[in-house]
């Protein structure tokens, strides 16, 4: 079996390939490893530490290095993102090394999110987000299914919570005044239900959003309930999915919630305002649309504000 090094008239394994990969000559001599190889977590930090170097030549060896033995050091890579999910500087530089090497890193980064079997805290839900947006610097989206699986798990649990609330509210509310104070314990429980309910909430609209970076509309329907019948404010992630993903279904919904938007957030309107722009040129229709046929004349006001300079697909 090699140990990594190589016979003096045997062609030289790492040359060759910086050579196939187009490297600099200066490049020639970056080792390969053997497959056996151990590495330290000095080593991986070193090596981390001239991948973002100030000087040129070493950032170009250490991509040359992490390109050559890809194989080799990926696992030990998405190891460490895994275990270093709240070491943002950390996760940055990893990310960005997976990134590097591309479709290699997929399968093992596919095995490792699918590895959480449910998410159940806030560190999961970080995890989750971790593997995927690396998944999305290498351009793959064959992630899309665990993330569907996920939603619909979450979706199951958020309906569970809001019965369950539902029962405590209507149980305290029939209550006497004393009685409600000695049934304490249920209103401590619907509170921890709501915190529970609030922590789905976000899971799910997180799932949301990296589905729409994957451009994938898998999971669209549900987006649309989210977003409602635009009586109420909704998250600016939802917006920026939908601007990604919506269709023409959103509009509506989007024209009723811009001036509530307005009235808080000259930004977050300014983004209501895009994504309607951006649906009404990717679907392709106009202001005369039988869409908006149901619009009252205060609603056709708004659109009229939405689209106001909005010519030829041109923001």
């Amino acid at each position: 079996m090699s140990d990594g090094s190589s016979d003096s008239n045997e062609p030289d394994a790492s040359a060759t390939e910086v050579k196939q990969l187009g490297l600099p000559l200066w490049n020639k001599d970056v080792p390969k490893l053997s497959s056996e190889h151990f590495f330290s977590e000095q080593e991986i930090n070193l090596f981390l530490e001239h991948l973002f170097s100030n000087d040129y030549e070493t950032r170009q060896k250490a991509i040359a290095y992490l390109t050559i033995n890809q194989y080799i050091i990926t696992p030990v890579l998405v190891k460490m993102l895994v275990n270093n999910i709240t070491h943002y500087t950390l996760l940055f530089q990893l990310t960005y090394a997976l990134e590097i090497i591309g479709k290699t890193a997929v399968p093992v980064l596919l095995e490792s999110l699918n590895q959480i079997q449910e998410i159940k805290n806030s560190l999961d839900e970080t995890l989750l987000e971790n593997i995927c947006e690396t998944l999305i610097r290498v351009n793959d989206k064959s992630s899309v299914p665990v993330l569907l699986r996920h939603l619909q798990n979450i979706k199951e649990k958020i309906d569970v919570l809001n019965e369950t609330i539902g029962e405590n509210s209507s149980y305290l509310v029939a209550k006497t005044s004393a009685e409600h104070s000695a049934d304490q314990n249920t209103a401590e429980k619907d509170s921890s239900l709501r915190k529970k309910l609030e922590f789905y909430q976000s899971v799910r609209e997180k799932i949301h959003y990296l589905l729409g970076e994957m451009n994938s509309t898998s999971g669209l329907d549900d987006l649309l309930v989210i977003l409602g019948d635009g009586s109420r404010r909704v998250n600016g992630e939802i917006i920026e999915t939908l601007s990604k993903i919506g269709n023409k279904q959103a509009l509506i919904p989007l024209v009723k919630i811009y001036p509530i938007e307005a009235q808080v957030s000259e930004l977050g309107a300014r983004y209501i305002k895009l994504t309607c722009r951006e649906i009404i040129r990717r679907e392709k229709i106009s202001k005369s649309d039988l869409i908006f046929n149901n619009l009252s004349d205060v609603e056709k006001e708004t659109l009229d504000k939405i689209l106001a300079g909005y010519r030829n697909g041109k923001h």
